[in-house]
């Protein structure tokens, strides 16, 4: 099955998310992937948002972070995804 835009758009955000949440613990990617058992490469396509990701591997992130996994969804959480995308094009044309 292909992804659809949305998809993408959400993982990117979620991945993000991860990312800037992992730094603010001040947890290197290595560290966090040790704490739940995945490579670091894994890890760093889940960040950029290029890797498609199950709840079990957000529930082991929150886990390694010590964060509740709604944190995660940061910025998602007015619209539908496919809204929220829509607005993003539109402030990226101004």
């Amino acid at each position: 099955m292909k992804r659809d835009e949305t998809c993408e758009y959400v993982c990117k955000k979620v991945g993000e998310n991860i990312g800037r949440l992992r730094e603010e613990h001040e947890v290197s990617q290595a560290e966090l992937a040790r704490r739940i058992e995945v490579s670091r490469p894994n890890l760093n396509k889940v960040e950029s948002g290029n890797q498609n990701f199950s709840l079990d591997y957000l529930v082991l992130i929150a886990n390694g972070l010590d964060i509740p996994v709604i944190e995660f969804f940061s910025g998602l959480e007015k619209d539908s995804p496919r809204v929220i995308l829509e607005k993003s094009r539109a402030a990226d044309r101004q």
